[in-house]
């Protein structure tokens, strides 16, 4: 009795140490062998499902998530960059396991942007913020507030971690500063673009040439 305790509870650490890591998606070897082994006990040893059911159910959740995981990364510096439209709820309760450290918001106020920033707070990640009402460029004198944020995100990138961006739709105001943020680290047009179509072939596509135009001017050469 105390080995089967003594084994329920290994398990049960094990399934809770796999849960808690920020970028499961790299797990998934992992995820199922793990999910294999505790089947395989609870074949032999029912009475340990009082502990393990709900762990290993949770686990399966895990590993159903991951495998319907909407970010697509791109590497970018030493980090990873997504763009996409304005996730759900249920996407940003999961983005921590999809490699997710930062969620860069291009919504205003009116569309319930800060909704984002709670949720995503609430799940341990960090939120960036600047606020558009359409997707007209912003005026010149919020270019020095969003050179502010593209250091930030500069350097989240540059230590490795990872920035979904993102609008209402993810195409125009999304498209526009993902490809100015690509210029300020210092891609050329050409990369720029090539970037941006990996990204997301939708806002690429979509995003219109006058606002590619207008993020030329955070190019470094």
């Amino acid at each position: 009795m105390e080995d089967m305790d003594e084994n329920s509870l290994k398990l049960g650490q094990k399934i809770t140490a796999l849960l808690n890591q920020t970028s499961l998606y790299q797990f998934e070897e992992e995820i199922a062998a793990l999910i294999q082994e505790t089947q395989q006990w609870l074949a032999t040893n029912p009475a340990s499902k009082r502990e393990l059911g709900l762990p290993l159910s949770e686990l399966r959740k895990a590993q159903q998530a991951i495998a319907a995981n909407p970010i697509h990364w791109v590497k970018v510096l030493d980090g990873r960059l997504a763009i996409g439209p304005r996730p759900k709820e249920k996407v940003v309760q999961r983005m921590h396991w999809y490699g997710v450290t930062h969620i860069f918001t291009l919504q205003a106020q009116s569309e319930k942007a800060e909704v984002i920033g709670s949720m995503a707070q609430a799940r341990g990640l960090d939120w960036l913020w600047f606020p558009m009402a359409s997707a007209v460029p912003p005026e010149e004198a919020r270019e020095n507030e969003l050179r502010r944020l593209f250091e930030t995100a500069q350097s989240v990138l540059q230590r490795g971690g990872g920035i979904y961006l993102h609008c209402a739709a993810g195409i125009h105001r999304t498209g526009m500063m993902a490809y100015a943020l690509l210029r300020f680290i210092g891609q050329s047009h050409d990369k720029a673009m090539a970037t941006l179509g990996e990204c997301r072939t939708e806002t690429f596509e979509g995003v219109g040439a006058e606002r590619i135009a207008w993020a030329e001017r955070f190019g470094r050469g």
